[in-house]
This record gives structure tokens, C-alpha cells and sequence, in this order.
């Protein structure tokens, strides 16, 4: 009994390690890979979101989008020729991009692409003064309109929340302004709000182009501790 029990032991891990090796088999045919970062080419700072997308898309790892910081990875592509298509959804980016590639094994290409939004966000900044009772902060940045778009309406949010987005937070804790100019600093005070000491709040700005609003281009956030 034990001497069959010991058969079927070695039969199973057998069977295991063929299928193994099948499976590195398969996982061994020639590919490269696509990393790099999007950019805001006026605020010199990463864009989140962007669609990066591999044509003809022979596999399911055709298309990434880009993280937060801007970075972004398209491992085991197929050798073959491809044309990369660098595109952020809607109308907030004037220039997307289109390029050309040849994939060999082994490749490992490594691009940094920027893209101009129709409107640019720089030197944001949140401002406060440490005391026992935390009721006032001012939020500080520059709105640009790039290539000739007027930038037209700033949103200021604050939360302790990370990723709410403007409509889910409440009444209470944002501001949405017209400020129509090319170029325009923005100096808005947060008044009589009792903040908990201790406490991190994520400060987010954002702007945009639209006459109607809504599409935030870009937005910054800044979590803040007060102290």
C-alpha cells in the first residue's frame, strides 16, 4: 500500500514539472519592453492618466495608462513593428503624441515624452501659521494658459480623504472661481474652518480651459499636517 501511495507521489510531481517547464516554454518567446515617463512640458511634472497604447495590440499588455507620477511600463511585446500612441482622453492636452518602433528581443526602450495642457499648474504652495486652534489656510499657485488657451476657472478642495474627487466633497470645503487670463496667480484664503491638530488634509487645486467648467485639466495636491 505504502509503495503505491510513494508511485502515485512521483507520477503527480512528474506531471507538475512537465507542466511547468511547458509553461516557461511558452513564456520564452521573444519580446522587449516600453517604460519611461509623460510630462507636463510647461510645470516640468509627471502626468497621471495618460493612455500609452501599442498598434496593431497583439496581446493584452497593448495599452497602459500612465500612474500618477507620470511613469509608466509595457513589458512582453512580441517582436514586430509598432506604432506608440501617447494620448490623454477629452480635450485637456494639445499636443498628443504618435511614434514608430521596432521590436527586437531583448529591446528595452526607454522614452520621455511631454505633452503640453491646455492649461499648466506651478508654485502651488499651502500656507498657515502653527497656533492651538487652526482656522485659517492659504492656498497659493499659477494658472497658465498654454499656446493662446485662456485659462478660465480654478477650483480650490480640501479633505482628509486622498482621492475624493471635487463632486464628492462637501459644499463646505471647496471653491470653484472664475479667474479668466492667460497667466494668473491665485492667492485664496480658507477662512473660520476649524481644522483637528494633527490631522493630514489633502489640499487639491485644479484648472481649466472650458467656459462651462468641469474639465479640470490638471489639479495638484498637497497632503498638509497641521501642526
Amino acid at each position: 500500500m505504502k509503495k503505491t501511495i510513494e508511485i502515485k507521489y512521483i507520477i503527480i510531481l512528474t506531471i507538475v514539472s512537465i507542466f511547468t517547464q511547458s509553461c516557461d516554454d511558452f513564456n520564452t518567446f521573444p519580446s522587449g519592453s516600453i517604460s519611461g515617463t509623460i510630462t507636463d512640458s510647461v510645470a516640468d511634472v509627471g502626468l497621471g492618466d495618460v493612455l500609452i497604447t501599442l498598434e496593431p495590440v497583439l496581446a493584452a499588455n497593448g495599452s497602459v495608462r500612465s500612474f500618477h507620477d507620470g511613469s509608466f511600463r509595457l513589458d512582453r511585446i512580441v517582436e514586430g513593428n509598432y506604432v506608440l500612441r501617447v494620448k490623454k482622453d477629452g480635450n485637456s492636452i494639445i499636443d498628443n503624441i504618435v511614434d514608430t518602433i521596432v521590436v527586437k528581443n531583448g529591446s528595452a526602450f526607454v522614452f520621455n515624452y511631454k505633452l503640453t495642457p491646455r492649461v499648466s499648474i506651478t508654485d502651488f504652495e499651502v500656507m498657515y501659521q502653527p497656533s492651538d486652534s487652526i482656522t485659517n489656510f492659504t492656498v497659493k499657485f499659477k494658472g497658465v494658459g498654454n499656446k493662446g488657451n485662456v485659462f478660465n476657472f480654478y477650483s480650490v478642495m480640501w479633505d482628509q480623504y486622498p482621492n475624493k474627487t471635487f463632486a464628492e466633497v462637501a459644499a463646505s470645503n471647496k471653491v470653484a472661481s472664475r479667474n479668466t487670463a492667460l497667466t494668473t496667480e491665485i492667492l485664496y484664503e480658507v477662512k473660520d474652518k476649524v481644522l483637528e491638530k494633527g490631522r493630514t488634509y489633502y489640499i487639491r487645486v485644479g484648472a481649466s480651459h472650458l467656459t462651462s467648467g468641469g474639465d479640470y485639466n490638471l489639479s495638484k495636491c498637497i497632503p498638509i499636517k497641521f501642526e
